[in-house]
């Protein structure tokens, strides 16, 4: 593989540069705008969320359901709350440290144990000082599914609005700014007016080629008339 098909392959290291700087502006931004005595700011409730984890509480359905407001209008703060609630990332950093080095107490406390015995001895260690993190992680993967959710019916919502309102305009329409209902009116008798018109025009030319018919006779019969006289 050549130096230009790797370069167009791979992510280059600028890129990720530009990946890093834009997720920084990101969070700068959001703690400009945040308010941290607002009960119902970013910061605030996920930080209200987080200690009721850390006690081991799943938090309150009015928590859960900012959190869920703040991850669909602001899906782009997802991931970068490590920049974005300092205080918070601070408080699950220390709670890691302390977690692996449980786990690494546990691990030399448990040489004379059988091997099945240490696996589940370990993980009954390990699963009791991330409980808090596990629970954090189950309300941000609620937000998530809500605000996927509500994507997918707002999008679905805008394109069959689209498809039923979008004017569907003859050459010889005229624009219109009426209630959606009242376009599909017009654009049903739009449709149909066509061929209304088209059958009125072949039936006014039948009509016509009668009264042709009909004037062509009279000549003839007063032309024989003069001639009998």
């Amino acid at each position: 593989m050549s130096k230009e098909e790797k370069t167009n392959l791979w992510w280059q290291k600028s890129e990720f540069d530009n990946f890093i700087g834009s997720a920084q502006l990101l969070a700068q931004e959001a703690l400009r705008r945040e308010k941290t005595n607002d009960p119902q700011g970013y910061m605030h409730v996920l930080m209200s969320a987080y200690n009721d984890c850390q006690r081991e509480e799943f938090p309150k359905q009015k928590t859960r359901h900012y959190i869920k407001q703040w991850t669909k209008v602001a899906y782009s703060r997802r991931g970068l709350e490590k920049w974005c609630v300092p205080d918070m990332a601070e408080t699950r950093a220390v709670r890691r440290a302390q977690n692996i080095k449980r786990v690494l107490n546990a691990q030399s406390r448990a040489t004379e144990m059988s091997h099945n015995e240490k696996i589940g001895f370990l993980r009954s260690v390990s699963e009791q000082g991330s409980r808090a993190d596990v629970l954090f992680a189950l309300v941000l993967a609620e937000g998530d599914a809500y605000a996927a959710e509500e994507g997918i019916n707002t999008a679905t919502t805008t394109a069959t609005a689209k498809k039923t309102t979008t004017p569907r305009r003859t050459r010889s329409s005229p624009p219109f700014s009426g209630r959606p209902e009242q376009q599909q009116e017009l654009d049903e008798s739009s449709s149909s007016g066509g061929v209304c018109f088209q059958v009125k025009k072949e039936k006014a030319a039948q009509g016509g080629g009668k009264k042709q018919k009909t004037k062509s006779k009279r000549s003839r019969s007063f032309t024989r008339f003069l001639h009998r006289k």
